[in-house]
C-alpha cells in the first residue's frame, strides 16, 4: 500500500509501475478500489476496506493481465449483475492508468 510521499515519488518518476497502479486504484478519484474490495496493505492506511465485493487475492495465479484489463475497462462483459463501474469504457481511467492498476493487481 504506497503511501502518499511514495505516491509522489513515484508519479513523478514515472519508473516505478507497481508503486503507480496502487496509487491511482486508492485514489478516491481514480479507482478507488478500497470503496468496494479489501487487499493486503489496508489495515495499515487511513483507508477503510469495503466488503460489497470480493477480495484481492492471488490475483495475478488467478488472471492473466488481459484478464484483468477487460475486467477494469467494462467488467459489465464478463458479470452482467455487477456493480462495479466501467473505469475504461465510462473513461473513469484511462487506458494507460488501467494498465498501471494491472500492474499492482498482478502483485496480490
Amino acid at each position: 500500500m504506497p503511501s502518499k510521499k511514495a505516491c509522489a515519488a513515484a508519479m513523478k518518476a514515472g519508473s516505478d509501475k507497481v508503486t503507480m497502479g496502487g496509487c491511482i486504484a486508492t485514489d478516491r478519484k481514480g479507482g478507488n478500489c478500497h470503496a468496494c474490495h479489501f487487499f493486503k496493505g489496508l489495515e495499515t492506511t487511513r483507508l477503510q476496506a469495503g466488503n460489497i465485493a470480493p477480495p484481492f487475492v492471488q490475483l495475478g495465479s488467478r488472471y492473466s493481465k488481459q484478464q484483468l484489463k477487460d475486467r477494469l475497462y467494462d467488467p459489465l462483459k464478463s458479470n452482467p449483475n455487477t456493480s462495479m463501474p466501467p473505469f475504461g469504457k465510462h473513461k473513469i481511467l484511462s487506458g494507460k492508468e488501467i494498465d498501471l492498476v494491472v500492474e499492482w493487481l498482478m502483485t496480490l
